[in-house]
């Protein structure tokens, strides 16, 4: 990329620190509310999804879902993404 004037390098950074800034917050704040409690978003199936409609026992949903470990990873995983950390800019010490 070659800047040729001043104003494409202000541009540019503003997009730049924008992104990382505002916009990541913007969208990984609701991330632990959604990815937070499993039943509403499951990190991944272990089975093929039904092509037709069937019953199905619990049994069969819980050979579909994630283990524990798995899920607590992911979990844990979102927290360290959404957390407000101590570094970032406008951090308040209580």
């Amino acid at each position: 990329m070659e800047f040729q004037h001043l104003r494409d390098v202000i541009s540019f950074v503003t997009s730049v620190l924008f992104t990382s800034s505002v916009q990541h917050s913007a969208l990984t704040a609701c991330l632990l509310d959604i990815y937070g409690f499993v039943p509403n978003v499951p990190t991944m199936l272990l089975r093929p999804p039904l092509g037709k409609k069937a019953r199905l026992a619990e049994s069969d949903v819980r050979k579909a879902l994630a283990s524990r470990a798995i899920t607590s990873d992911v979990i844990a995983a979102c927290h360290s993404i959404t957390a407000y950390w101590e570094t970032q800019v406008g951090h308040k010490k209580s």
